[in-house]
């Protein structure tokens, strides 16, 4: 089964590396390209935790979520602005 995910607060360069390790795979199913706000990510369920241990590797934050990076932004600012009401 195929997932889709996205990958947040990534800098350019680690998003890169990212995007290296998945085509690294060399799984024709899998992709990682970049997106406003993150990284696409289109890959097999039993590819996905080679994924996520690779990105964890990195020692950096992240967020992976289900929604686009944008909607995800989009509802961050809602909120806040919902606070400042």
């Amino acid at each position: 089964m195929k997932l889709q995910r996205y990958i947040r607060l990534l800098s350019y360069e680690n998003a890169m590396k990212v995007i290296d390790f998945v085509e690294s795979l060399k799984v024709y199913e899998n992709y990682a390209s970049i997106t406003p706000g993150g990284v696409s990510l289109g890959i097999l369920e039993e590819d996905f935790d080679k994924v996520l241990d690779f990105i964890k590797s990195l020692g950096v934050r992240y967020e992976i979520t289900l929604e686009h990076p944008s909607k995800v932004e989009a509802r961050i600012i809602e909120n806040l602005n919902n606070v400042k009401s």
